[in-house]
């Protein structure tokens, strides 16, 4: 089960139409205003239909690279959790995601880009790297592949119970984890993050593609804003 760690590879299509004119016209955003990140920050979300909430919580976060870029532990009420960099100017990396209820993470040899710093409306990023997939005690489970794919599909309001929210950035994500022995699990999302504030809405859709005993089970939850509290800045 030995490999030689390697490089991810990343992609980045800033808009459909490759004119430097049109790039240099088109709306750009700065996409870490749209996931705020410091410590203590929160957000408890409502799951329609469900009757149940979900807490998310900046738990940890430690200044790396000489003080260039910073590493946060983003927590979960249902045990989830995932550790990302932080790096302005370049953008949001993945470090290692614990995928619940399962209690395994997706762990690539090095910090993975999944969010650039800047993207347009329509633009898009995507790549791939190795991972390991270990188990709830760390342990190694399989090799693979981990993807990643991000698209700014539009700019537009989202109204909920807390509040109305103009000029969403409505994101479509898409990870997956393809193992050496075959096994496929993804993760499907779309998000309308608020400028300053982070998501108000979500859906997932969660997806067992080849997966044993789990082949062709697909889960999906809704996600709506109830409050959120960051630092000075909290709603409603």
């Amino acid at each position: 089960m030995n490999k030689p760690p390697m490089r991810s590879q990343t992609t980045r299509r800033l808009a459909e139409n490759p004119d430097p004119d049109a790039l240099s016209s088109a709306q750009s955003f700065e996409m870490l205003r749209y996931f705020p990140m410091e410590l203590g920050f929160s957000w408890t979300y409502n799951l329609p239909g469900i009757l149940q909430t979900c807490l998310v919580r900046v738990a940890r976060s430690q200044s790396i690279l000489g003080g260039r870029a910073r590493r946060v532990l983003v927590q979960e009420d249902n045990n989830a959790q995932a550790i990302y960099n932080i790096a302005p100017g370049y953008g949001v990396y993945w470090v290692s995601e614990m995928v619940a209820p399962q209690g395994w993470s997706l762990v690539p040899p090095e910090p993975m880009l999944m969010i650039p710093a800047r993207l347009v409306d329509g633009g898009s990023h995507s790549g791939t790297s190795p991972c390991v997939r270990r188990g709830p005690s760390n342990e190694k489970l399989d090799y693979g592949t981990l993807s990643i794919a991000s698209t700014l599909e539009a700019i537009e309001d989202a109204t909920l119970p807390v509040g109305h929210f103009e000029r969403c950035l409505r994101m479509n994500n898409r990870f997956s984890y393809t193992s050496d022995a075959g096994l496929i699990f993804a993760v499907e999302s779309k998000m309308w993050l608020s400028e300053d504030l982070g998501a108000v809405k979500a859906h997932h859709a969660y997806v067992f593609e080849a997966f044993n005993e789990f082949e062709g089970h697909r889960w999906e939850i809704n996600l709506e804003l109830q409050e959120a509290k960051l630092g000075k800045k909290q709603v409603p």
